[in-house]
């Protein structure tokens, strides 16, 4: 039977396996399945929050309440967010500041937090930050503190260098509109023409409402501006292209907007007949939309031109209609207005009678409208206690979000480790044979590669170490050829340049290998003696002998490993003796080694490191660190133990220094 014997446990673990996965795989859909929920109750607390926006300050207490041990940094900021949005809807401008400002620190710190657990993110909720700038930059503005609003703005039409070119008009206007507001009046002109030529440069021309929306905008800034630099020719010029293109889209309020600026410009060039044909078109426009409030409106408006200009019996017509307008809309304060104005009208021409009687109805409404404010005030102030109530509510779950924030993440962390570890537990039970295995395997494998990359780093660090020669023997010799040539000793340079140019290619020759043969470096050796006695003839004489045992063809060295104990010795031992003195350097042959023995007779390591000069005790020698460096190298590479060691002389009659270094048999016979 095919699920007997050794079959049986492999049957078992496929089973457990796909048992496990398809766990996981209903554990992660009912996660993205909350996930969406979550995500879709906070896209129609937005849509609430357009209409009733206490409505929707109490739904987000509720999602906070609900969601306080589990909410992300992410939503926390979306949260915060549309709390903002809320209060600014509602006019508390101060606790909108305070809610953009939580959510964009909380989305600064989610920032961080994704950058330092990634993996553990999915979907998100995007919270673009240009939208916090702006909304902080117009909660400022609400404010009138400029300065913050224009900084948050500025910030906003930075960050949307690669936006949509119609998102960066808007963008333009917004903080051109703030500049003019707060009195910088070519600030504003400059950003509005920028967004008008920005509009323009757009070759894709979309032709819709959102096209005519910039340049309605853009028109608009630009004739505000000109109004208050008092060029009203050119502001009529861009109002009424703005006014022509609200029209085209059929926008009642950028209509009504826009046309009372205009007629405060004609106001303004004390042209009434103009204004007063102006108004009376715009009545007429209104008369066609059906829009009520705008008639009223410009009915009080007319009438008003006309009491200015003495001409009490052409305003009476408008006065009456916006007379039966208000009380048809039940508008008190228009209403009140024009019963003022009628009055005064009829005093005009005379009509006492009806002076007085719309004079005691203008009274009766001022009363009503007082009434109407109290009850609206105390309206406002239970309005107010709500929101105060909600805020409070909102920052005591804020206060509990922050003491169990860090709790939260860990336990969300040990959860996820938990779940991991449970899943893994499952596998490994009957798939530890394999896992094993592979671990080993692994394991052989990344240690082969790391001893491989081990050798080859140290093969090159030694290759390095080779290629150095104390710089200062290299401009010491080219120093003396420069002496022979002023002295016009031409046979003398000639001699020495020849020496010192073969002995620089036998150096760069032999950095090429890790090991020459003994009787090369010997000859190298011999050569760089021969150039610096040449130099110092007068301050030393030298021996140097090689063990007639040693068989010097058949074995092989590191390249240079003595030199710098050679000069070491002629530049800080012997050059500063008085009378002169003896370099010995002897290579013997012991019974598992090769012995290099370097002696001098010069003035001894204390007393040549009490003549440095400053400049030579603060510069750092390399030679001799490198040697030591080399030799470590070659004993980790090569499972070797070349030692050296430095010992001072110092007997009755005489000072000096010896080196000793010994090279194992086995390692220099291994390189042949």
């Amino acid at each position: 039977m095919i699920f007997t014997g050794k079959y049986r446990g492999l049957v078992i673990l496929l089973i457990l396996i796909l048992v496990g996965l398809n766990l996981i795989e209903i554990k992660a859909q009912n996660k993205r399945l909350s996930k969406k929920e979550e995500e879709s109750r906070l896209q129609d607390i937005e849509t609430v929050l357009g209409k009733d926006p206490l409505k929707a300050l109490d739904l987000l207490g509720d999602y906070l309440q609900r969601n306080f041990k589990t909410i992300s940094k992410q939503e926390e900021a979306e949260v915060y967010h549309l709390i903002g949005r809320a209060n600014f809807a509602l006019n508390q401008y101060e606790l909108a500041i305070e809610n953009y400002l939580k959510a964009m620190n909380t989305r600064s710190a989610f920032s961080k937090y994704r950058e330092k657990y990634s993996s553990n993110f999915t979907k998100k909720i995007a919270i673009p930050k240009p939208a916090l700038l702006k909304d902080l930059g117009l909660a400022y503005a609400a404010k009138e503190d400029w300065g913050n609003s224009i900084t948050y703005l500025q910030t906003y039409v930075d960050a949307l260098d690669n936006a949509d070119p119609y998102q960066r008009c808007e963008a333009l206007v917004l903080l051109g509109e703030t500049h003019l507001k707060s009195g910088q009046i070519d600030h504003a002109l400059r950003l509005g023409r920028q967004a008008d030529s920005l509009r323009l440069s757009i070759s894709d021309e979309q032709g819709n409402t959102v096209a005519a929306r910039v340049e309605i905008q853009s028109a608009f800034l630009i004739g505000s501006a000109l109004e208050l630099k008092n060029d009203y020719n050119e502001a009529l010029l861009s109002l009424r292209r703005a006014l022509s293109l609200a029209e085209t889209i059929g926008d009642d309020n950028l209509i009504n907007e826009i046309s009372d600026i205009i007629g405060s410009v004609l106001k303004k060039q004390n042209n009434y007949l103009e204004e007063l044909d102006f108004k009376k078109d715009e009545l007429q426009k209104s008369v066609q939309r059906n829009d009520l409030t705008r008639q009223n409106t410009l009915n009080l408006d007319i009438a008003q031109i006309y009491l200015e200009n003495d001409k009490s019996e052409e305003a009476v017509p408008f006065l009456q209609s916006s007379v039966n307008i208000s009380e048809q809309l039940n508008d008190l304060e228009t209403n009140v207005q024009a019963r003022k104005s009628l009055s005064g009208a009829y005093t005009q021409q005379g009509n006492y009678n009806a002076a007085l009687n719309n004079y005691r109805d203008y009274v009766d409404l001022v009363d009503q409208l007082y009434e109407n404010k109290q009850k609206e005030i105390q309206l406002s102030n239970q309005v107010q206690q709500d929101l105060f109530r909600k805020q409070e509510t909102i920052n005591l779950l804020e206060k509990d979000m922050r003491l169990n924030q860090n709790k939260i993440q860990l336990l969300e962390k040990d959860r996820a480790l938990n779940e991991e570890y449970i899943f893994r537990q499952r596998l490994l039970i009957y798939g530890l044979i394999l896992f094993i295995l592979i671990i080993l395997g692994s394991a052989f494998l990344l240690y082969r590669n790391v001893r491989q990359k081990r050798l080859a780093n140290q093969l090159l660090a030694l290759k390095s170490l080779r290629s150095q020669m104390n710089p200062h023997f290299i401009f010491n010799a080219l120093n003396s050829v420069n002496s022979f040539i002023s002295k016009n000793d031409t046979r003398k340079a000639n001699k020495y340049l020849s020496d010192f140019s073969r002995l620089m290619r036998t150096v760069m020759e032999n950095s090429q290998c890790d090991f020459v043969p003994l009787s090369d470096e010997i000859e190298t050796l011999k050569l760089y003696l021969k150039l610096e006695h040449f130099r110092f003839r007068d301050k030393f004489d030298y021996s140097f002998s090689v063990s007639d045992k040693l068989a010097v063809d058949e074995f092989r060295i590191p390249p240079m490993l003595i030199q710098p104990y050679i000069e070491n010795a002629i530049w800080h031992g012997l050059r500063y003796r008085e009378e002169k003195g003896f370099l010995s350097v002897s290579i013997n042959s012991e019974s598992n080694s090769v012995v290099m023995t370097i002696e001098d007779d010069g003035i001894g390591r204390e007393q040549s490191k009490a003549l440095k000069t400053n400049n030579q005790k603060i510069q750092k020698s390399t030679g001799m660190k490198n040697t030591e460096n080399r030799i470590q190298l070659i004993n980790d590479t090569y499972h070797s133990s070349i030692n050296f060691s430095i010992e001072d002389i110092n007997g009755q009659n005489a000072t000096g220094t010896r080196v000793t270094v010994k090279i194992p048999r086995e390692l220099i016979e291994e390189t042949v």
